[in-house]
């Protein structure tokens, strides 16, 4: 019984690792073929539309939404014709391109990794390129309507400071006419502090021109994506491995079961001849 259970395992330790080895080419000469295209981008916080000159991960989730935006990846599928390309609606191919992108932090820095997986490398290379434009293109958007509505608001309270400053002016012309004197004094020292509130405001919006004027482009990219020398799927070596793992393992537990079944078997056949 021992010599056979020993054979039984033997073969099921020779046969297992074989089986699976076979069923992991069938499965991998079966997977397609995918090809990695990645570009790495920093994004220059100086000008974030939130302001912040700091990248925090509320900043990374921030710019991660917008890279996956519908309106990101809209662009790109309307300026490398995917819809069409693929026979399905706008939204659809938003959602296949969303399936096709992975992105992430590297980790310590400030730059984001964009890759792109398809069956065609070229392809890979092509959308990666765009999305990177597209988000250029949205986050630039983005900046110039967050500072548009900061300068309409700082000159809005420079009209709010001017008429009060007026209001301070008028008020010490007639209290130099008029008097008292301690009403005159006090409206030349209201007036000096509007002017001098009005004088910071001013320069506040000079500032801030100039700072517009001087933006670089807020992204900077690292690297640029390239067209693929090698697929990075399906990982032959991996299945093949993981394919004759598996092989071993089940067929390891067939046979112990096999063999179980047949000690459990064997003493009833006894008591039966006996």
């Amino acid at each position: 019984m021992q010599k056979r259970t020993g054979w039984t395992l033997l073969g099921a330790s020779v046969v297992g690792p074989i089986i699976g080895f076979l069923m992991a080419c069938v499965v991998t000469y079966v997977m397609p073929t995918k090809y990695e295209s990645e570009a790495v981008i920093e994004v220059d916080q100086s000008r974030s539309a939130s302001g912040s000159t700091a990248m925090t991960p509320l900043i990374f989730g921030s710019d991660f939404e917008m890279l996956r935006s519908s309106k990101t990846l809209g662009k790109v599928v309307d300026r490398l014709g995917l819809a069409n390309r693929w026979a399905v609606d706008k939204n659809t191919a938003i959602r296949i391109l969303k399936g096709m992108m992975y992105n992430q932090n590297i980790h310590g820095t400030d730059l984001i990794s964009i890759r792109v997986r398809d069956t065609d490398k070229e392809e890979a290379r092509n959308i990666a390129a765009e999305v990177v434009l597209a988000y250029q293109i949205v986050r630039d958007a983005a900046i110039v309507e967050e500072e548009q509505r900061r300068d309409l608001a700082l000159r809005r309270v420079i009209r709010d400071q001017e008429d009060l400053t007026d209001e301070h002016r008028k008020a010490v012309k007639r209290f130099s006419a008029q008097g008292p004197a301690e009403f005159y004094d006090e409206s030349q020292i209201n007036l000096s502090r509007a002017e001098m509130d009005l004088e910071n405001l001013r320069l506040k919006l000079l500032e801030e021109t100039i700072h517009k004027k001087e933006r670089q482009k807020n992204i900077i990219v690292h690297e640029e994506p390239q067209i693929a020398d090698a697929p990075i799927s399906p990982n032959v070596l991996l299945n093949l491995s993981l394919g004759a793992s598996l092989g071993f393992l089940l067929f390891q537990l067939i046979a112990w079961l096999v063999v179980a079944a047949v000690n459990h078997r064997s003493p009833q056949q006894t008591s039966f001849d006996d």
